[in-house]
């Protein structure tokens, strides 16, 4: 039996428990409230606070904080008080670590924060909060060059399906236009149609599956009567049959 994180990881529930104190980022209530001590009592603890959280969360800037104000501190407890130099020095060491303070529980805060969208599962691969992993940037040029692909092909559909339609309702405009003929630059997309009475051999060559000894056989059979059919051309060049799925979305008569 396993229970689930907010980030899409499963965790054992018989697992051992870790201290939320002892995570790392985790700072709260042991990291912030220390610096918080700092405010409520002007710097007082400002060596031991400072000390305690750069030990407890291997915090660089924490543990440089208490080398440089317990020196001060020790002063303060033990210098005379009513000398201006005293003076001067405990005001700066307040206000000092009183910013200090601030800027330590700023870092601390965001260090325990959630950090979202994207976590680790328990194998080290980075996760969306959904559980999915991100896109790779070679998985975003691959689904690019697919969609490309994909529209491309769609694209030639449905050109040829118009190019099929004035064909039918225009012939003579579908002649002028080129359709069917690839060999002739009119400027007309007709999304790959070839005439197969009309197309030079080296387009018929061209069609899917087709050789170039298959486009000579057709054009042998269709010097003799043109053709009326797909069907009727395999038959007459003696093509296998196969080639009819292969080519009838490209060819017209």
């Amino acid at each position: 039996m396993s229970t689930s994180s907010p980030f899409g990881r499963s965790r054992p529930s018989n697992a051992p428990r870790e201290d939320p104190a002892t995570e790392k980022g985790d700072t709260r209530p042991v990291g912030c409230v220390p610096t918080l001590l700092t405010f409520l009592t002007c710097g007082a603890l400002a060596p031991f606070t400072f000390a305690y959280v750069g030990l407890r969360h291997r915090h660089k800037g924490a543990l440089i904080g208490a080398v440089c104000a317990f020196p001060v501190f020790l002063y303060i407890g033990l210098g005379d008080e009513t000398t201006v130099l005293w003076k001067s020095i405990a005001g700066c060491y307040i206000v000092v670590t009183l910013i200090a303070s601030f800027l330590l529980y700023g870092a601390l805060a965001n260090e325990g924060a959630p950090k979202t969208p994207a976590s680790e599962d328990d194998t080290g691969n980075e996760r969306w909060s959904d559980g999915t992993a991100p896109e790779s940037p070679v998985d975003a040029s691959v689904r690019e060059r697919n969609e490309r692909a994909m529209r491309r092909v769609a694209a030639g559909v449905r050109l040829r399906a118009e190019a099929r339609r004035l064909l039918e309702e225009d012939p003579r405009a579908a002649r002028e236009l080129g359709v069917g003929r690839p060999d002739l630059d009119t400027g007309y997309d007709d999304g790959g149609l070839v005439d197969l009475n009309r197309a030079p051999i080296e387009a018929i060559a061209d069609l899917p599956g087709m050789t170039h000894e298959q486009a000579l056989a057709l054009d042998r059979a269709r010097s003799a009567a043109p053709f009326l059919s797909l069907h009727d051309a395999l038959i007459r060049a003696d093509l296998p049959p196969h080639l009819e799925d292969e080519i009838h979305d490209h060819v017209v008569f």
